[in-house]
């Protein structure tokens, strides 16, 4: 899965994508991840943001980086950042990141604990919003 700009626009069309991937109806989605179809209907239009534990439940399903889910950031699987080949992944490589971007995904490859704490306090200011 190689991420293009018609699916990394907003963080709904990825959701929306996975889904029609998998060929699935909203509801379908919604039951394996014990959510509502009006919740998934709210996150593909953006309307609604989900829980950490339904990311983390959607991530698991399909096997995707949160970052990406989320907000768009790199590519969507682990395979793609890191082929079987044994490709070492380079972010400054990549066109289309920004110095942000490209320091943020450094700093997760470094210290992945202080990654996900900074994540766990990001999304807890967001959810304060």
């Amino acid at each position: 899965m190689k991420p293009t700009s018609k699916y990394t626009e907003g963080f709904g069309e990825r959701v929306r994508y996975l889904r029609r991937k998998d060929k699935l109806k909203q509801d379908e989605l919604a039951e394996k991840l014990d959510i509502t179809r009006q919740s998934i209907s709210g996150y593909e239009t953006e309307r609604l943001f989900p829980s950490i534990k339904v990311v983390e439940k959607m991530c698991g399903l399909y096997n995707v980086n949160p970052w990406w889910l989320l907000y768009g950031i790199g590519y969507p699987t682990t395979e793609d950042i890191a082929p079987k080949g044994g490709i070492e992944y380079q972010p400054e490589k990549e066109q289309g990141l920004t110095p942000t971007q490209m320091a943020l995904i450094e700093f997760i490859i470094a210290d992945k604990d202080a990654a996900q704490q900074l994540a766990k306090q990001l999304w807890e200011k967001a959810l304060k919003i």
